[in-house]
């Protein structure tokens, strides 16, 4: 078992509150334990864009498309990526 040390004063107004340290910092960690976040690859979140944009009957532009929106972008000084 390890100790912690903490401040007197603070120590006896937790325990003026009834407060469990062990408890409590228990329950801190149990919460950051659940709120720990997984991170997808980009494999995946390119998976699922292509299965959702499949299901909602995304179609890419054709390059006709393409090259009209790039001469807008261009006329009025407009940068995004196609």
């Amino acid at each position: 078992m390890q100790t912690i040390q903490i401040k007197e004063d603070l120590y006896q107004n937790l325990l003026k509150y009834g407060i469990n340290i062990e408890n409590e910092l228990e329950k801190i960690l149990n919460n950051l334990l659940k709120q720990r976040t997984y991170t997808l690859s980009k494999e995946e979140i390119a998976k699922t864009v292509e299965n959702s944009q499949r299901i909602e009957g995304y179609e890419p532009a054709s390059k006709e498309v393409k090259n009209r929106v790039k001469q807008l972008m261009e006329k009025h000084n407009v940068k995004v990526s196609l």
